[in-house]
């Protein structure tokens, strides 16, 4: 059974960020306390066969977001009102969409202030439908960006006309084009920029510096390219900087080396490598420098300030692995540490969500049916994010009210365990193997192994639900 996830605005009024978890046939949140612990999973709804993609925008305009999730077999969107929180679960306000949800980005495509909805669907083309302000959506122009399938696609001001345009891909034709938006939402006119074969990736952002919207984008077999805007919805002929990286499909445009520009940072499953692209400046990328190789699994790649020093590290997501390469300045990285060891990590969010001023991790773990959060602050407890992990607890979320333990270091005398605020609430001598945590209120809590100095030897987190 697998999942997605998303970090959503304030949910129920509380000032905390909350989490939205959509899994085969549910969708869940998870509300925050504002310290970082995360409530019991409270079902949103479970409408759609096969959920696949969620979103959350106030549709509704009563200033409470909403959640919108859509699923992959069934032809309907779920738009589930989250005001009154205890009063949902009934409400869904069905809209029939065409079958088989692949991507859902929301914004105000057609400027009035209400935030519309675009979908990525298999068979058919990217579909806008226009919001109504009343938690109503009614389909407002098919995208036919090419026959078939429906590809990647972003959006951007690409013309100047402030409005937010679609750039896109077709898989079945291997066109990298673009829709111009008029203002009131119609994307009547297609731009196809060029032929390729397997263009899956396509980012909006200004890579050569001169304040227009470029469009870069990745090919399957190797390749990664942009198109540079020239003002007025015109772009000049592709610019191919990376080659030799089969199986690019997941990318981000950010400032790695903190120079004032945008660096392309790509990530190739097929052939398990990290690539970093800096940027001289004017758009040029004359290196590749490889930041991970031999990676069995890959899915995600995000560039972040993990560890608050200023410099931008980056994270990775896939397979058992959720890790992390720190900046060392100068375009150097230490080797990749591991965060956390899940069964099938997926989408990951990366935010502050204890509200503490430095960024939490948190992941789908798919093949355990379960979100994990692995929150920045174990500073407090004397141990850096990173080592959290080289011990095992189980079960995970608890049940049974007795938690059990293995993989200590053998310097280990004494377990302990936190709370989220770094509170010690129990203590064991690691000899026993087990505590009980009946008197555990739910949270997520760090088990912590400490030598005879009190040292922390490996620590690991877990779920009381």
């Amino acid at each position: 059974v697998w999942s997605s996830i998303l970090l959503a605005p304030d949910l129920n009024g509380d000032g905390s960020p909350d989490i939205i978890s959509v899994r085969y046939g549910d969708c869940h949140t998870y509300k925050a306390d504002g310290q970082g612990d995360w409530g019991r999973a409270d079902l949103v709804g479970s409408y759609v066969n096969d959920p696949v993609v969620v979103s959350v925008a106030d549709v509704i305009v009563d200033g409470i977001p909403d959640v919108l999730f859509a699923g992959y077999i069934e032809r309907t969107l779920g738009l589930v009102p989250m005001g009154p929180f205890a009063q949902v679960l009934d409400q869904e306000i069905p809209v029939q969409i065409d079958v088989g949800a692949i991507r859902m980005m929301v914004a105000d495509v057609n400027g009035d202030g209400l935030e519309d909805m675009l979908q990525s669907l298999e068979y058919t083309p990217i579909v806008a439908y226009v919001s109504d302000g009343t938690g109503g959506f009614e389909r407002l122009v098919d995208l036919d960006l090419g026959p078939g399938d429906a590809g990647n696609f972003d959006l951007g001001d690409l013309d100047g006309d402030g409005d937010l345009d679609v750039a896109g891909t077709s898989p079945v034709t291997g066109w990298v084009n673009w829709m111009a938006n008029d203002g009131q939402g119609n994307f009547n006119v297609q731009t196809t920029l060029d032929n390729f074969p397997d263009p899956n990736l396509v980012r909006v952002g200004d890579l050569n510096g001169d304040g227009i919207p470029d469009i870069f984008f990745g090919v399957g077999q190797g390749l990664c390219a942009f198109y540079p805007g020239l003002g007025g919805g015109q772009f000049g002929p592709y610019l191919p900087f990376g080659m030799g990286v089969p199986g690019i499909s997941t990318a981000v445009l950010a400032d790695l080396d903190v120079d004032g520009d945008l660096d392309v940072v790509c990530g190739a499953p097929g052939s398990g490598r990290i690539d970093w692209f800096p940027n001289d400046g004017g758009g040029q990328f004359p290196q590749r420098i490889t930041l991970e190789q031999g990676l069995s699994q890959l899915v995600e790649v995000r560039v972040a300030d993990m560890d608050g020093d200023g410099l931008p590290d980056v994270v990775r997501s896939g397979g058992a692995a959720l890790a992390w390469s720190k900046a060392l300045g100068g375009g150097l990285f230490q080797p990749s540490e591991t965060i956390g060891q899940l069964f099938d990590a997926q989408n990951m969010d990366i935010r502050d969500i204890d509200l503490d001023g430095d960024l939490d991790v948190v992941v789908a773990d798919n093949g355990a049916d379960r979100i994990v959060l692995y929150k920045n602050r174990l500073d407090e407890v004397g141990m850096a994010e990173h080592d959290r992990m080289q011990a095992r607890v189980w079960p995970d979320p608890v049940v049974g009210g007795v938690l059990h333990w293995s993989g200590f270091p053998d310097q280990v005398v004494r377990i302990v365990v936190h709370d989220g605020l770094g509170r010690e609430v129990l203590g064991a001598s690691s000899r026993l193997g087990q505590v009980s945590v009946e008197g555990l209120s739910s949270g997520t809590y760090v088990v912590r192994g400490v030598d005879a100095t009190g040292t922390t030897r490996a620590a690991v987190s877990f779920i009381v639900p």
